[in-house]
């Protein structure tokens, strides 16, 4: 399925659902990373912008990093499996 068919039927799905309570954001989860990896990373590297750098970092290729494969394995299971993971 084209890139622009999933975009389309995420937004409509999140038009007519919204976000479920009960299943955690992603964004939350990623939020709660970047909160407990600033620590390490300030008692590591003295420098606070370079501490951020490196943390934001490892926050954004690991959060890449996860979402590319649940894709890929997704799409090793089936096309169609990899274009629900990738609309929900």
């Amino acid at each position: 399925m084209r890139l622009e068919y999933q975009i389309l039927i995420a937004f409509g799905l999140d038009l007519l659902l919204g976000d479920p309570v009960w299943l955690p954001h992603p964004v939350k989860i990623i939020g709660r990373c970047a909160l407990w990896l600033e620590t390490p990373c300030r008692k590591l590297i003295p420098n606070e912008y370079l501490a951020g750098i490196v943390a934001w970092m490892i926050i954004v290729g690991g959060s890449g990093g996860v979402a590319w494969s649940i894709l890929a394995g997704a799409e090793r299971c089936h096309p169609v499996a990899a274009d629900v993971i990738a609309i929900l």
